[in-house]
C-alpha cells in the first residue's frame, strides 16, 4: 500500500514548499510492470508517438482560486497491448489538515491525424526536421473518462456480452494521455492539496499510481474577467436553441463569450447580467452581419437601457458591421484585375450610421479586417496552376496595379467609424523585423502574404516582390493605432484594440488555435494580446465542421480509441487552401465538437459539446491575461511588459522560436518548462501583492498544519504562561468573535 504524509503550507516561493521536489515513485497494489506512467505540463501536446518520459513521477499544479487547472498523464506499453483499463483520481484535499478540499476529473484524450504539414520557412526556421510544428497523431478532442463507451462482444472475464463504460485500450507502441482538470471554488482556501491519482484494471484493481499535488494562491481569478472575447458560433451547425446554448455555456465555462447569447437579446436576458458575459453582439444568430436596421436597434436600446445595471451592460454590447473590409481604391482595383468584389469600408461607414442613428450611445462598432488588402491570395483568378512544374502560369502580372492605392487601415482611421479594432498578429510585426530575419515566405502562398502588401511591378515568382512597405508610407501599425486611440479620447471617443486570429490565416509564423500548433502558442497568444495593449480577442469560429459535412465525416464503425482508424472521422476538420493544395491545416474554425462526434464515438451524452485540448490552452492563457492585469496594477506597465518579455519578445520572436534568449534557465529546460517557471513567477508576485494572510481555523501556533501542538499551544496562551503566543484570527475556533476557554473545547473536536 502507499502512503501520503502531510506537508506544511508554507511559502511557495521556498524550493523546499513544493512536495514534489522530494517525492519517492509509488508501487501500486497489483503494480503492472508493462506500463510505463509519466506527467507533464498541460500544454504540451504529447503525439502518440511521443514515447519519451519526461522523467517526472508526479506534478505539482499551480492555480489561483476560482479557475481551473490541469496536468496530463501519459501511458505507454512498449510491447503488450492493454484492454479494458480506466484511470480516476480522487478530490485533491488540503494537506494542512482543515479538510478543504478541490474537485477533479480525467478526461480522455483523441488523436487526429495531421499530415503533409508544411512547417519550412516558418520564421526563423528554415527545415522540417528544426521545426516545432509538427505532424502525426495530436491529441485534440477530450472527454470525461466516465463518458467514453468502449462496446466489447465478450467480457474478457464472465464471457459475457457487455458495453462498459470508462474504459480504453492501450496500444502496444503508442502513448495514451490523459488530462487531469482540478477546479477551485471563490472560497477554497489557498495553500498545498494532494490527490491520488489511479490506473485500474478490469476488474478495478490498481496497477499504476501516483500522488500529483496542486498549490492554490491567495487571490481569485474573478468572475468579470477584463479581456473581452468573441468566439463564433454558427448557429446553422445546432438549429436548435436548447444545443447553442449548451455550446454557449460549455465555452463560458471556460471564460469564452460566444458573439451572440442564447435567446432573445431584452432586459430580461440573464446572460446580459452574468459577470462572466463580458461581450454580445447585436445580432442575428445564423449570421455575424448585422442584419438589424436603424429602428429596430433603438427598440433594442430603450429596452436594455432601461435595466438598472444599464451601465455595466452598455459595455458589452458591441455590433459587427462588416468583415475584412478593404478601401474603396483597393476594391476597385481588385474588380478590375480579379474579379473580386469584396467588402469596402463603404460597408463600414454605412455599418456604422445605420448602427449610430438606432443607439444615441458612442456604439461599439467592431470590425476584423486584414491589413493589406489586397494580397495574392487571388493569383488563382488570373493564373493557371501547373501541377507537373509546381508553378503558376502567368497570363498578366498587372504591374504597377497597386502604385497608388490606399491602405485600408489609414482609410478606416481617415473614417474614424471604427471603434473596436480586431487586428491580426501580422499587424505588430515591423517591416525591419522581416528584413533582419531574412524572411523571404513559402512557395506559392506567402505565409505573411498579408503583411506588407503588393508593390508595383510584383512577379510571382520573386516573393520578395509580394510586399509593398506601408510602414514606410504610415509608420508603424503599433504607433498609428497608439495615436489614433489617443486622439479619438481627446475627442470622448472609447476606440478599442483588439487581437484576432482565423482558421490558416499566415499558417505558423503565429500563435493560433490550429490542432497542429503547440499547446504553448495558444496559451502565449493571450500574453501576446496584453503585450500589444489589447484589451479584447476575436476568433472566428469555434464549430464551422457544417461547413465540410453535418455530420463531421463521422461513420461510428471507423473509431478506435487507441486513436489508429481515426481519419475517417477527422478528415473533415482538414482545410486546403483555395483547393488549391498549397497547405494543410487542421481545426480550421473548430475548437469544439458537436453531437454527431459523441454519436460517432459511442459517448453516454450525445448532446453535450465535446472539448478540446486546444480550449484548455486558450481559457488558461484567458486567465494568465488577467494574471498580468493584476501584476499591472501592482507593479506597473513598464515592469508588465519586462515580465511578458521573459517568454514573448513580440509577437513573432516569442519562446518557442530559436531566436528567442531563455536566459537565466537551464539549458536543459523546454520551453514548457521556462514557461511554467515564469507562470508560477507570476502567480507568487500577484499573491505576494493581492494576498491576505489566510485563515487556518485551529491552527494556533501558524505551522500551517492542525495538530496536537495546536491544543497544547492554546492552554499555554489562555493561562498566560509567558512567551506563549496564538494566531488569534486561527484561534476563534469556536467561531463567537473570542478567544476563551470555548475555543480548547471546540478545538478538540475538530482534532478528532
Amino acid at each position: 500500500m502507499f502512503v501520503t504524509t502531510a506537508v506544511a503550507a508554507i511559502p511557495v516561493s521556498s524550493a523546499d514548499a513544493d512536495p514534489s521536489a522530494n517525492y519517492t515513485v509509488q508501487t501500486a497494489p497489483n503494480e503492472d510492470a508493462d506500463i510505463r506512467m509519466w506527467f507533464n505540463h498541460a500544454n504540451v501536446k504529447v503525439h502518440q508517438e511521443d514515447t519519451t518520459s519526461t522523467g517526472r513521477n508526479t506534478y505539482s499544479v499551480y492555480m489561483a482560486k476560482n479557475e481551473y487547472q490541469g496536468t496530463q498523464v501519459t501511458l505507454y506499453s512498449p510491447s503488450v497491448t492493454k484492454t479494458d483499463i480506466s484511470a480516476n483520481v480522487t478530490n485533491f484535499t488540503a494537506m494542512n489538515g482543515s479538510g478543504a478540499t478541490m474537485s477533479a476529473d480525467v478526461y480522455y484524450e483523441f488523436y487526429i491525424k495531421c499530415e503533409n504539414l508544411d512547417t519550412t520557412d516558418v520564421l526563423g526556421v528554415n527545415s522540417a526536421s528544426a521545426s516545432f510544428i509538427r505532424g502525426g497523431m495530436i491529441p485534440d478532442a477530450m472527454a470525461k473518462i466516465s463518458e467514453i463507451n468502449q462496446k466489447r462482444s465478450k467480457d474478457p472475464v464472465t464471457g459475457a456480452t457487455v458495453t462498459r463504460t470508462g474504459d480504453f485500450t492501450l496500444t502496444a507502441g503508442k502513448t495514451q494521455t490523459l488530462y487531469i482538470k482540478i477546479k477551485s471554488e471563490l472560497d477554497t482556501p489557498s495553500g498545498w492539496y494532494s490527490a491520488q491519482f489511479n490506473v485500474t484494471d478490469y476488474s478495478g484493481n490498481v496497477i499504476k499510481t501516483a500522488t500529483v499535488y496542486a498549490y492554490v494562491w491567495n487571490f481569485e481569478i474573478p468572475e468579470a474577467t477584463h479581456l473581452q472575447t468573441a468566439y463564433y458560433i454558427n448557429y446553422h451547425a445546432y438549429n436548435e436553441e436548447n444545443l447553442y446554448k449548451k455550446a454557449y455555456d460549455f465555452l463560458l465555462d471556460n471564460r469564452i463569450c460566444g458573439f451572440a447569447v442564447p435567446g432573445e437579446l431584452n432586459s430580461s436576458n440573464e446572460y446580459l447580467t452574468n459577470p462572466r458575459v463580458n461581450a454580445s453582439s447585436v445580432q442575428r444568430k445564423s449570421d455575424y452581419n448585422l442584419h438589424y436596421n436603424s429602428s429596430e436597434i433603438r427598440d433594442i436600446y430603450n429596452d436594455l437601457s432601461s435595466m438598472s445595471e444599464w451601465d455595466t451592460v452598455k459595455d458589452k454590447i458591441y455590433f459587427y458591421t462588416t468583415d475584412e473590409p478593404t478601401s474603396k481604391d483597393q476594391h476597385d482595383a481588385l474588380l478590375e484585375a480579379y474579379g473580386r468584389n469584396t467588402n469596402t469600408l463603404d460597408d463600414v461607414r454605412t455599418g456604422y450610421y445605420t448602427v449610430a442613428y438606432g443607439w444615441p450611445d458612442d456604439p461599439h462598432a467592431l470590425v476584423a479586417f486584414h491589413e493589406n488588402h489586397p494580397y495574392p491570395a487571388g493569383y488563382d483568378r488570373l493564373t493557371a496552376w501547373n501541377s507537373s512544374t509546381g508553378r503558376y502560369i502567368i497570363n498578366d502580372d498587372h504591374s504597377g496595379r497597386f502604385d497608388n492605392v490606399s491602405d485600408a487601415v489609414q482609410g478606416m482611421m481617415d473614417e474614424g467609424t471604427c471603434t473596436v479594432w480586431c487586428v491580426q498578429p501580422y499587424f505588430y510585426t515591423p517591416y525591419s523585423k522581416l528584413v533582419s530575419a531574412g524572411y523571404t515566405g513559402n512557395g506559392a502562398d506567402s505565409k505573411v502574404r498579408s503583411m506588407n502588401g503588393i508593390v508595383s511591378g510584383f512577379n510571382i515568382f520573386d516573393v520578395n516582390g509580394w510586399y509593398f512597405n506601408w510602414e514606410s508610407k504610415y509608420g508603424t501599425f503599433s504607433n498609428r493605432i497608439q495615436n489614433y486611440i489617443a486622439e479619438k479620447a481627446a475627442e470622448g471617443k472609447d476606440v478599442r484594440l483588439w487581437n484576432y486570429v482565423c482558421g490558416n490565416e499566415t499558417a505558423y509564423t503565429y500563435c493560433n488555435h490550429l490542432i497542429e500548433n503547440t499547446g504553448l502558442q495558444s496559451e502565449l497568444l493571450f500574453w501576446q494580446t496584453m503585450q500589444t495593449g489589447a484589451t479584447g480577442f476575436l476568433y472566428y469560429g469555434t464549430n464551422l465542421w457544417n461547413e465540410y459535412s453535418s455530420t463531421c465525416g463521422a461513420t461510428g464503425s471507423s473509431v478506435n480509441y487507441d486513436g489508429s482508424t481515426v481519419s475517417g472521422v477527422w478528415q473533415v476538420n482538414r482545410y486546403v487552401g483555395n483547393g488549391r493544395g498549397d497547405y494543410d491545416v487542421y481545426g480550421n474554425g473548430v475548437i469544439m465538437y458537436g453531437k454527431d462526434i459523441r454519436v460517432a464515438l459511442h459517448m453516454t451524452n450525445s448532446t453535450e459539446p465535446v472539448g478540446t485540448v486546444r480550449i484548455e490552452n486558450i481559457r488558461d492563457g484567458i486567465e494568465e491575461y488577467e494574471m498580468l492585469y493584476m501584476y499591472r496594477e501592482a507593479f506597473g506597465e513598464t515592469a508588465m511588459q519586462d515580465f511578458i518579455k521573459k517568454v514573448s519578445n513580440n509577437v513573432v520572436d516569442y519562446l518557442s522560436m530559436p531566436s528567442f534568449s531563455a536566459t537565466g534557465y537551464s539549458a536543459s529546460m523546454t520551453d514548457e518548462d521556462v514557461f511554467a517557471a515564469v507562470r508560477i513567477e507570476l502567480g507568487n508576485a500577484v499573491e505576494e501583492a493581492k494576498g491576505e494572510p489566510e485563515v487556518i481555523i485551529g491552527d494556533v501556533n501558524d505551522d500551517g498544519l492542525i495538530t496536537l501542538s495546536d491544543l497544547a499551544a492554546l492552554k499555554k496562551f489562555l493561562a498566560g504562561v509567558s512567551g506563549a503566543e496564538a494566531n488569534v484570527a486561527n484561534s476563534d475556533v469556536s467561531g463567537d468573535g473570542l478567544v476563551t476557554i470555548a475555543d480548547i473545547g471546540a478545538i478538540k473536536k475538530l482534532l478528532a
